[in-house]
């Protein structure tokens, strides 16, 4: 007595679509996958890519069958744009001749099995099926891990930049945008080490607003800051970029003046003196009449051991343009008394 056949519910269900320009491929295949024991098969076979793609549009489909060469394009080709699609399912590639190429051309376009259609039969498909949806959870699994660590990557990638944006933001002052005290020290430092290496000389600007305390009486503290801005935004804009210009305190910024000379410190001084003196920058809300802001600049220049050599000989130069007068420049040479 012969056994029944196995149940409904027993017997898997699969939609598959076969593109093959020639109907009697397709007839080919879809004979073989209904001779597989306990397999229920949906089967849809196209012979234009745009049939393809209209059955694609209108239902999920569990695998495909794809011939390599339909007419005057490949399945390669197909394959691509249709991976490119984000189209993930199981994908067999049909060859008429099997060889190296078509199986390297296959597998680079996203094919996860290939098979000559010489073979086509139960045994070889129900093989090729378990394979290529092997290969298909592989690849998948592939494709989310590389998408993770792409996006893994990209974070990593944002958190640095935020990281370094923030990190350079804490070294700027936060009310002139200017290297903080701190910041610009250690940046000293180094350009100091690098002088002596090199034997260059350095100039050092030590800048001080005149009659500051004036400034914030007569208008308030928001209106000496908005002076501070001011007189921050004409000095970087006088510096180059190999400078270090700094919030040293106060109402004083210094600027460090790589591979210069006093002459060089002095002109610069100058030029800084000049465009804030034209400039004419007066407090907001000031009473009538109060006189423009201006800045007396203390200049050392040489080759000393320490920056704290220069800022202290910049000093006393500031002191003398400030007994000079205000808006007065004053430098000095290293080791001159």
């Amino acid at each position: 007595m012969n056994a029944p056949p196995p149940a409904t519910s027993d017997r898997r269900q699969l939609t598959v679509l076969c593109l093959d320009d020639e109907a009697d491929h397709a007839e080919l295949v879809r004979r073989a996958l209904a001779a597989i024991p306990h397999l229920d098969c949906d089967f849809h076979a196209e012979s234009s890519v745009d049939g393809a793609i209209e059955v694609l549009r209108r239902q999920p489909v569990d695998v495909m069958f794809l011939d390599y060469q339909l007419g005057t394009i490949t399945g390669a080709d197909v394959l691509r744009s249709l991976r490119a699609s984000h189209f993930s399912k199981p994908t067999v590639m049909l060859t008429a001749h099997g060889n190296e190429y078509v199986a390297a051309s296959s597998v680079r376009a996203g094919a996860d099995e290939y098979l000559s259609k010489a073979d086509i039969g139960p045994d070889a498909l129900a093989l090729v099926l378990e394979r290529a949806e092997e290969h298909a959870r592989l690849r998948i699994e592939s494709e989310r891990a590389l998408d993770r660590a792409q996006r893994l990557e990209e974070m990593s990638r944002t958190l640095a930049d935020a990281a370094l944006f923030w990190s350079e933001r804490a070294r700027r002052d936060s009310l002139t945008g200017v290297w903080t005290r701190v910041a610009w020290e250690e940046a000293a430092v180094q350009e100091i080490e690098r002088a002596l290496r090199f034997g260059h000389s350095t100039a050092l600007c030590l800048i001080d607003v005149d009659a500051f305390k004036a400034v914030n009486d007569a208008a308030g503290h928001l209106a000496g800051d908005v002076c501070l801005q001011e007189i921050a935004r004409s000095l970087s804009g006088a510096a180059r970029t190999i400078d270090l210009v700094g919030r040293y305190g106060g109402d004083e910024f210094v600027v460090l003046l790589p591979e210069s000379s006093l002459g060089g410190g002095l002109a610069f001084a100058e030029r800084l003196r000049r465009s804030i003196h034209d400039r004419c920058i007066q407090p907001p809300r000031a009473p009538l009449g109060f006189p423009c802001v201006t800045v007396s600049v203390g200049v050392a220049a040489g080759l000393p051991g320490r920056w704290e050599e220069l800022l202290a000989v910049a000093d006393r130069a500031l002191y003398e343009a400030k007994g000079a007068g205000h808006d007065r420049v004053s430098g000095r040479e290293l080791g001159d008394g």
